[in-house]
């Protein structure tokens, strides 16, 4: 995927992708570690112990929360 101005991002892996495309589905909403881990797992099968699909999930959307962190906020008017 390229910027608006021509700069090649770097997205992550397949799972850290689809991460990004759960949070952009919901804008401006809080996504909750179950819900990523029932959208997550649908793909692939989930792993025998459950804490470790959440433990997946929450790295997959580290990078994502960071980055919204740093996000400069914009105010309403």
């Amino acid at each position: 995927m390229e910027s608006a101005d021509g700069v090649r991002l770097d997205l992550g892996p397949r799972m850290q992708r689809m991460v990004l495309a759960l949070l952009a589905l919901e804008p401006g909403r809080i996504v909750s570690t179950d819900r990523l881990v029932d959208e997550l797992w649908v793909t692939w099968s989930r792993p025998a112990r459950p804490e470790r699909s959440r433990r997946t999930s929450r790295t997959c959307a580290a990078p994502w929360n960071l980055a919204a962190r740093r996000a400069p906020r914009r105010r309403s008017c």
